[in-house]
């Protein structure tokens, strides 16, 4: 009996799973090890950052509608209004921003578009005011990026990277501080 509702559970099981969307995993995927990719060491986050306080970038961030709450001790995440775009930030244990990355959901369907260059421009002129071709390069980066995947640039003492999954399920983009050790 007890075989028999195992092997009940099993089939049950194995056809959940031949329901869910292969794309919906690969873009799951695909998006875990992108994020942990800027999930930083706690030995890299005491020597490596950008040279701006939280307090600075958590006040930029909310007059775009970002709520930045603590994720982690190290970790404040905050998503737009609509709910398309979540921004991270990693920080130091005084307080300085070690690396910061935007998500953007479903960037490239034509509604969402506009609305994804956007949150992308408004990201990049938090991190890097200064940054005057931040518009030119986001319009060659996005064909770049889904033509090959991704793309970076260094600005300054910083390295811009742009990732898009094959699935265009979703966008990541991060600055980190040229001495980000991977």
């Amino acid at each position: 009996m007890i075989q028999t509702f195992n092997s009940r559970l099993a089939n049950c099981l194995s056809q959940a799973i031949a329901r869910i969307s292969r794309g919906a995993i690969a873009t799951g995927l695909a998006l875990l090890v992108a994020i942990a990719l800027w999930m930083p060491g706690a030995a890299w986050a005491a020597n490596s950052n950008l040279g701006v306080k939280l307090v600075s970038l958590q006040g930029n961030f909310e007059q775009l509608g970002f709520r930045l709450e603590p994720k982690t001790e190290t970790a404040f995440i905050g998503k737009s209004k609509d709910g398309v775009a979540t921004v991270r930030l990693n920080v130091t244990p005084k307080e300085l921003v070690s690396n910061a990355v935007l998500v953007v959901h479903k960037p490239l369907t034509k509604k969402r578009k506009p609305q994804s260059l956007n949150y992308m421009e408004e990201f990049l002129q938090v991190m890097l005011p200064d940054w005057n071709e931040a518009h030119d390069w986001l319009a060659q980066g996005v064909t770049d990026a889904t033509d090959y995947g991704s793309t970076d640039l260094v600005v300054g003492d910083r390295r811009v990277y742009l990732l898009i999954p094959k699935t265009k399920e979703a966008l990541l983009l991060a600055v980190d501080p040229l001495d980000y050790k991977r």
